[in-house]
C-alpha cells in the first residue's frame, strides 16, 4: 500500500479527521455513569462493526492474578467499556468512559490498540494518545446515536473568542488540541451544553448504531 493511502486509511480508522482532541480526559470521576444498554454488538450505516463490553466483566474473565499495574488500570477504568471498532477489515480498540453532564450522556474515547498494518516503528513512535468525546443518545427505537465534538466547530468559536479554554495548534496541519485539565474540560462541556450556540453538535463524525441482529 502506498504511504499516502495508508495514512488516509489510518486517519479514517482512528476518527482523526475533524474530531476534537484533548491531552486529558473530558470527565471527572464524580460524573462517571455506567450505561449498561450501550453494551453489545452493533453495526452502523457505514458498515462499521462495534463490539462493546463492560471493562469490569473483561477483568473478571482473567484467570491469572492481577499485577499491580493491572490493579491500577482496573481501578481507573472499571466503570468503562472496552470498545472494538472494525471498518474495512481494519480494527481499533478503545477504552470508553461513560459520564453525565447535566443529565446528558457522553463517552470519553481513549485509543488502546489499532491495526498498524504497514506502519513502521518510526511512524508508530510519532503517534501520541489523545482523548476525544462523543455525545451519546439512546434513541426510542433502540438505536444509539454518537456525535463527536467537532474540531472545526470549536476552532471557529476560538477565533470568535466565544469560548475560553486552554489549547494549542500543533503539527504541520495545525491540529487543535485541548490542553486544559479534566476539571476544566468538564466545566467547559457544562457551559457548552447550556449555551445558545447554533449548530453546536454539527459534525461529520457521527454514527447511528443498530443492534447487529437487527436490520439498520
Amino acid at each position: 500500500m502506498k504511504a499516502k493511502n495508508l495514512l488516509i486509511a489510518f486517519c479514517v480508522l482512528l476518527f482523526n479527521s475533524c474530531v476534537l482532541k484533548s491531552l486529558h480526559p473530558f470527565y471527572v470521576s464524580s460524573a462517571i455513569f455506567f450505561e449498561k444498554s450501550f453494551t453489545g454488538n452493533w453495526v452502523d450505516s457505514k458498515n462499521g462493526k462495534w463490539d462493546i463490553v463492560a471493562l469490569n466483566d473483561e477483568f473478571k474473565k482473567e484467570k491469572e492474578p492481577m499485577s499491580e499495574e493491572d490493579k491500577k488500570m482496573f481501578q481507573q477504568y472499571k466503570d468503562g467499556y472496552f470498545i472494538k471498532y472494525v471498518e474495512d477489515k481494519k480494527e481499533a480498540t478503545f477504552i470508553g468512559i461513560p459520564f453525565k453532564v447535566n443529565n446528558q450522556l457522553f463517552i470519553d474515547f481513549n485509543l488502546f490498540e489499532f491495526d498498524t498494518g504497514e506502519l513502521n516503528n518510526l511512524v508508530k513512535s510519532n503517534i501520541i494518545e489523545t482523548h476525544t468525546v462523543a455525545k451519546l443518545e439512546l434513541l426510542n427505537n433502540g438505536s444509539v446515536s454518537l456525535k463527536w465534538l467537532d474540531e472545526d466547530r470549536l476552532s471557529e468559536l476560538f477565533e470568535k473568542n466565544q469560548i475560553q479554554l486552554k489549547h494549542e495548534k500543533v503539527g504541520i496541519n495545525k491540529t487543535l488540541v485541548l490542553t486544559g485539565s479534566s476539571k476544566e474540560l468538564y466545566k467547559f462541556l457544562k457551559k457548552y451544553l447550556d449555551s445558545d450556540i447554533k449548530n453546536k453538535w454539527e459534525t461529520d463524525k457521527k454514527f447511528t448504531l443498530t443492534r447487529a441482529n437487527e436490520t439498520p
